[in-house]
């Protein structure tokens, strides 16, 4: 399994041509992507990822992440097949969190909110949780990350958007609740206290943008 999966990994950086939405459409990729999840067996198979993650990362930005295409399922496949790879899997975590560029463009990421559109309603119901499971990995392994995401315009805009339609989106929801509780929990400090002032003022700060409606 896992030289079956390093060789599809291989074939990363031959991917670019079939994310051309005008020769290939939208879901050339998925196939591709739900194999190699599938073959993400266990930890070893995850970490086999490392060498390709430059082919992976320059194949979701920005050709997938900025075009505004409401349903897409090569980046749905994409996000799915990151996720699982990324969980319980600290070093692939870190492969996003040592690359300042990643760490600057992940989340930017084209979202439609139209709660009329079945068809749109379904792929956020899907796309979502992932999108933003990768992301509470992340701001769970790094307190600089998590200062930063708290503050995008993104993720507030996902706030004031995603969550008022908790019973369409319920998993994306809760994604979000919890990318809200790691905002404002504290990281501990070296000597293994938590700095209370800090829990407090950020309690303070995202209380009065859910009151004032800012989220």
């Amino acid at each position: 399994m896992s030289k079956i999966l390093e060789f599809l990994l291989s074939l990363l950086r031959n991917c670019k041509p079939y994310i051309d939405i005008s020769l290939h459409g939208t879901n050339k990729l998925g196939s591709y992507f739900q194999v190699m999840r599938h073959l993400l067996l266990s930890r070893n198979e995850k970490r086999l990822l490392g060498p390709h993650f430059p082919d992976l990362w320059q194949l979701f930005h920005p050709k997938l992440s900025e075009p505004s295409i409401p349903v897409h399922q090569n980046k749905q496949a994409l996000l799915q097949f990151w996720y699982n790879a990324c969980l319980d899997c600290p070093e692939n975590i870190q492969l996003i969190l040592s690359n300042p560029h990643v760490v600057k463009n992940i989340a930017f990421n084209y979202i439609l909110a139209d709660h009329e559109d079945s068809d749109v309603v379904n792929f956020n119901r899907t796309m979502l949780p992932t999108y933003y499971g990768l992301l509470r990995q992340c701001c769970a392994s790094d307190k600089k990350f998590c200062r930063t995401l708290a503050n995008h315009q993104n993720i507030q805009w996902a706030f004031k958007n995603i969550t008022p339609y908790y019973t369409q989106y319920t998993m994306a929801c809760e994604e979000l609740f919890k990318l809200m509780t790691l905002f404002i929990k504290p990281f501990k400090k070296a000597d293994g206290e938590i700095d209370k002032q800090e829990k407090e003022e950020k309690s303070a700060v995202w209380q009065n943008k859910f009151c004032l409606g800012n989220i």
